[in-house]
């Protein structure tokens, strides 16, 4: 494995599984841009012999293809419900259930998340009242980037598990915004925010996080006659997809996304929502400790 490669997983244990042939001839849609990693792997699923396609595709990486019809199978990079997989007639492995992909998301959403936020705003966080909206994966992530740069954390979260597992982490933890927070990062959906003072900065961190008056508001613009700072008029820092995310952990869950179409076009699967094998998951994560075996290597003369 080459310890300087950004996508050992895609390129090693993704390629390996493809060679059975399973996917040859398949027609397979992939969302967002083919950049970066995401290019890596639509080039990877390529010499494994997959028809990349935009129309009639028989299989689908992304959440934009919940609209699609006729569909053999859906990848789905996040979290999806049965209704979902029951719309489509088909089924849908759900990669953002695999604890895998969350491991990745918890350690590497967060840094992500700010770092798209200081490079649009040029902010510094050091002494500001932060409220981070939720407290699932991405929001755990961003509740301790933030911290770690100087901000005071507030935590919005309802579920008592959750709140439970914020306070454990030391953060403060209420129910409700509180109006004196400065910046507000949507980690999930967010309630109303009008109790804010004027200038305060609002970002998601994911698609569809904030109401809609403020998600169709610009940035400077007015809401609820305050005036509210909505960061890219509401555009989020971070896909469900992964883009954005340091190249290794990106790495991950593309190869977990990979891994689940092959699964899709290998099996029978009923209709209705399937997480990842076991197996596969393990694969991903040795070969992930294997690469760091690689780097942690001392030189030798």
């Amino acid at each position: 494995m080459d310890a300087t490669d950004p996508c050992p997983l895609l390129r090693g244990l993704l390629r390996e599984t493809l060679e059975d042939g399973a996917l040859s001839g398949r027609r397979v849609a992939l969302s967002g841009p083919l950049e970066g990693p995401r290019a890596v792997l639509a080039a990877v699923l390529e010499e494994g012999g997959v028809e990349l396609v935009s129309e009639e595709p028989e299989y689908a990486i992304g959440p934009f293809a919940r609209e699609l019809r006729g569909l053999r199978g859906l990848v789905e990079p996040g979290t999806v419900m049965g209704a979902v997989a029951r719309a489509l007639d088909a089924p849908v492995v759900a990669v953002g259930c695999s604890p895998v992909a969350r491991m990745v998301i918890e350690a590497a959403a967060g840094p992500a998340v700010v770092q798209a936020l200081l490079r649009r705003t040029n902010l510094s966080l050091v002494g500001r009242v932060v409220a981070v909206l939720g407290y699932g994966e991405v929001g755990c992530s961003v509740a301790r980037s933030v911290r770690a740069l100087g901000a005071h954390v507030l935590v919005v979260e309802e579920e008592p598990l959750l709140a439970f597992a914020a306070a454990l982490a030391g953060h403060r933890v209420c129910e409700d915004l509180d109006p004196a927070a400065e910046v507000v990062i949507a980690c999930e959906r967010a309630a109303a925010i009008a109790e804010l003072p004027a200038g305060a900065l609002v970002a998601s961190a994911l698609p569809g996080r904030l109401p809609p008056v403020l998600g169709v508001a610009t940035r400077h613009g007015i809401v609820h006659a305050a005036g509210r700072d909505v960061l890219g008029g509401g555009v989020a820092l971070l896909s469900p997809a992964g883009d954005g995310l340091a190249p290794e952990a990106a790495d991950a869950l593309l190869t977990l996304q990979g891994l689940a179409l092959h699964g899709l076009a290998d099996e029978q699967l009923e209709t209705g929502v399937h997480r990842l094998a076991a197996e596969l998951e393990e694969a991903v994560a040795q070969a992930w400790l294997e690469r760091r075996a690689v780097h942690a290597q001392p030189e030798r003369a």
